[in-house]
């Protein structure tokens, strides 16, 4: 599951993808490795990305993964911008 929120809102975001990692006996030595979890394939890897440099740009983005859209509104819209993406150069795969 997706996660978002504001920069001033962080905080609030980490708690919510971390509430299972996270309990009183937490201590800030261990936020590295909490927030940076490497685990032993790709596949279990996980981690906090953050944007912070400004409006996101078709040049800030390499690849987009996810699933295609099942109502049709949706789709309309997913089409314009994959296309759009593409033309950026961006990677696109549907999922």
């Amino acid at each position: 599951m997706g996660f978002r929120a504001t920069w001033a809102a962080r905080d609030e975001l980490a708690m919510a993808k971390l509430v299972d990692k996270l309990n009183t006996a937490t201590e800030p030595k261990d936020y590295p490795s909490i927030l940076l979890d490497q685990a032993t394939s790709r596949a279990d890897a996980d981690f906090i990305e953050c944007h912070i440099y400004g409006p996101i740009h078709p040049n800030s983005l390499e690849r987009v993964v996810g699933p295609k859209p099942k109502a049709r509104h949706d789709q309309i819209i997913w089409r314009s911008v994959s296309n759009a993406l593409r033309k950026s150069g961006v990677i696109v795969e549907e999922v």
